[in-house]
């Protein structure tokens, strides 16, 4: 989590001063009146990392506090309040990853979601190795496939939609012998750490 860091909105505003292209993956829940200027007006998008779909689902995913469900969404409302306000360039998005926790509430969510006022949302599966085997093994992409379709026709011009349809049928594997991003783009950790890849 990157505002883990104290320092994470000044660096991100210093960096934008020196032309630098920022974007923020986050958890949501550190966002706050008092970073949400800073973040909004240096950064080029945000994107949340919201693996339920409910207060019960998300406390089951991501194991946090019961709190967490509606400071994450009181968050994206200030976010999106802030853009419209002050007309901030800054996307704001949502990731989120198919479990059988959340698939029952998804296309409510994403209906959720596209009331608020955010940008975008990416659905896509989870990924052997990085997450429980017991979500890999059991989400299926046969099974799910009717309620994906009619979620992905849920978006707009203002609101995209994109269910990651390449990793639910071919896996999370590279298609490509040589990555053309590392010129370009690097990840910053909340420990001040710089890798090259993300």
């Amino acid at each position: 989590e990157p505002l883990l860091h104290k320092a994470t909105p000044q660096a991100i505003q210093v960096a934008k001063a020196h032309g630098v292209d920022v974007g923020m993956f986050s958890n949501g829940i550190l966002i706050n009146d008092g970073n949400i200027p800073q973040l909004m007006s240096n950064l080029t998008f945000i994107r949340l990392t919201i693996n339920g779909c409910s207060a019960s689902s998300y406390s089951k995913v991501h194991q946090g506090p019961p709190g967490d469900w509606k400071k994450i969404n009181a968050n994206l409302k200030k976010l999106v309040a802030y853009k419209k306000k002050f007309h901030s360039r800054c996307t704001i998005g949502v990731y989120t990853i198919l479990l059988n926790e959340n698939v029952g509430e998804l296309a409510g969510w994403v209906r959720k979601l596209k009331r608020m006022g955010v940008d975008y949302i990416i659905i896509k599966p989870p990924e052997k190795g990085l997450d429980k085997i017991s979500f890999v093994d059991l989400v299926k992409v046969k099974k799910f496939e009717p309620v994906l379709k009619r979620i992905a026709r849920m978006g707009t011009p203002h609101f995209l939609v994109q269910v990651r349809w390449d990793l639910f049928r071919h896996g999370c594997q590279k298609e490509y012998a040589r990555c053309l991003g590392l010129p370009f783009m690097s990840a910053v950790d909340p420990d001040g750490s710089v890798y090259a890849c993300n």
